[in-house]
C-alpha cells in the first residue's frame, strides 16, 4: 500500500517572545492542511527540534525565567506557552491526526529533548487528541527510509539514552547535552538582546561584521569555560549539572575559533557503515543548511531548518530570506521515491547594515509579513 512520509526538521516553535524564531504558522499550518487532504496514508514526521524548548522560558510568579534545573512540572509550564504562541500549528496538527490513515511522529531532537517526560508527551497528545496516533521517536523508520535530527553525532549536542534524567536537591530533572547547559547559562541573555541578528547565517560571517557581538560571544564562551574548569570541580559534588566532559574542551576550542556552529553530519554517516547499512534513503537535520548527497545506493539528505533565518552575503551585506522545504517521501514498498517540496513564502530582503541597531523594527516586520502576532513582549 502506497504511503507518503513527509519530514520537516527544526520547525522550532517557542513562546512568542524575544527568543522564539519561528514566525511561519500561516505557512506551516496551510502545508499541513494540504497533507491531511492526501487519499493515500501520510506520516508526517517533525525531525526534531519541533518545539525549541531549550530557549523557551517558564512562567515563574509572572516572571519569565530560563531555569537550568528543568523537572517536568517546568517542562509542562513551557510547553503551555508554546502552545499559547502557535495554537494554530496545534490545532491543524490535531486536524491531520482527525483523518484516516494520517499518524505524527515526533523525534526528539537536542532542542525538545523534554519531549522525554511521561507527562508532556501525554499532554501533547491530548493537545493534539487522537492519542494513537502521535507518536514519539528518537528515529524513524520505514523499510529502507531513515530519519533522525542529527544530534545524536555531535559531541556536544548528543545525549545519553539511558541516562536522561539526573536526582538534584530530591527532585529529577533533564539531563541536558552539555551545550544545552551553555546555551541556558550564557547565550540565552545574550539572544534577548540581538534576537534577530541570531536569526543570520553563517555565523563566521555575521560576526566578521559585528565585532561587538563577536566580543561578547569570546567573552561569555572563555568565562564558561574557566567556570567549568576551574569553578565546576568544587560544586558538582552538589550540583550533577556542574560535571565538565573535559574530553570535549579541546574540539570545542577549534570550533568555537572558526565560529562553526555544528559538525559535517552528513559526512560522520558517509564514514561509518554501521549508521547507513541497509538504508537507502537517509534524512538528517539539526544543521539548518541543506545538503543533497548520492552515492551508490545510498542518498543523503540534510535539511535546512523552518525557523526564521536569513543567509548573509558577505559581498553585498545583503540578507536573504532562506526557502522552507520539507521532503515527500513515497513509499512503495521496498521502493522509495523522494521529492523536496517547496513551500513559498513572500519576504523581503534585507540590509545588514541597517538590521543593526534597529532589530526590534526588522523582527516585528518579519512577523508581520507573515501573519504572525506575538503573544509575550520580552
Amino acid at each position: 500500500m502506497k504511503k507518503e512520509v513527509a519530514v520537516f526538521s527544526d520547525v522550532e516553535l517557542g513562546a512568542g517572545n524575544l527568543t522564539d524564531d519561528f514566525i511561519s504558522d500561516v505557512a506551516l499550518s496551510k502545508t499541513i492542511v494540504d497533507l491531511s487532504r492526501k487519499k493515500h496514508d501520510v506520516d508526517l514526521v517533525f525531525n526534531g527540534d519541533t518545539m525549541d524548548f531549550l530557549k523557551c522560558p517558564y512562567m515563574d510568579q509572572g516572571h519569565l525565567t530560563y531555569p537550568w534545573h528543568v523537572t517536568e512540572e517546568i517542562s509542562l509550564g513551557k510547553l503551555d506557552l508554546v502552545y499559547q504562541a502557535h495554537t494554530k500549528v496545534f490545532e491543524t496538527m490535531k486536524s491531520f491526526a482527525k483523518c484516516k490513515g494520517k499518524n505524527i511522529y515526533f523525534v526528539i531532537g537536542n532542542h525538545d529533548f523534554d519531549l522525554v517526560w511521561p507527562k508532556m508527551q501525554k499532554k501533547l497528545k491530548e493537545i493534539i487528541g487522537y492519542a494513537k496516533k502521535v507518536h514519539f521517536v528518537f528515529e524513524y523508520e520505514n523499510g529502507g527510509l531513515y530519519v533522525e535530527h542529527g544530534n545524536q553525532r555531535d559531541l556536544f549536542n548528543g545525549f545519553d539514552k539511558n541516562n536522561l534524567y539526573l536526582s538534584f536537591k530530591g527532585e529529577k530533572i533533564l539531563n541536558f547535552p552539555w551545550s544545552s547547559f551553555m546555551v541556558i547559562h550564557s547565550f540565552i541573555s545574550l539572544k534577548e538582546v540581538y534576537p534577530f541578528t541570531n536569526r543570520f547565517v553563517p555565523w563566521s560571517t555575521v560576526l566578521s561584521f559585528s565585532p561587538d557581538i563577536s566580543k561578547l560571544i569570546v567573552m561569555r564562551v572563555t568565562r564558561f569555560i574557566f567556570r567549568a574548569l576551574f569553578y565546576t570541580p568544587i560544586k558538582k559534588f552538589i550540583d550533577p549539572t556542574l560535571s565538565f566532559p573535559r574530553k570535549i574542551i579541546s574540539a570545542f576550542i577549534a570550533r568555537a575559533r572558526s565560529f562553526k556552529v555544528e559538525p559535517d553530519i552528513v559526512a560522520i554517516f558517509r564514514a561509518r557503515e554501521d549508521l547507513v547499512d541497509g538504508k537507502k534513503l537517509v534524512i538528517l537535520g539539526h544543521a539548518h543548511h541543506e545538503l543533497l548527497s548520492i552515492e551508490e545506493d545510498k542518498t543523503i539528505i540534510q535539511m535546512g531548518a523552518w525557523r526564521d533565518e536569513y543567509l548573509l552575503n558577505r559581498k553585498t551585506k545583503s540578507l536573504t530570506h532562506q526557502k522552507k522545504k520539507y521532503v515527500s517521501v513515497m513509499v512503495h514498498g521496498e521502493e522509495l521515491d523522494y521529492t523536496l517540496v517547496h513551500v513559498p513564502i513572500k519576504r523581503r530582503s534585507l540590509k545588514f547594515n541597517e538590521v543593526l541597531g534597529n532589530e526590534m523594527k526588522f523582527l516585528r516586520r518579519a512577523a508581520k509579513e507573515e501573519g504572525f502576532v506575538p503573544r509575550l513582549v520580552k
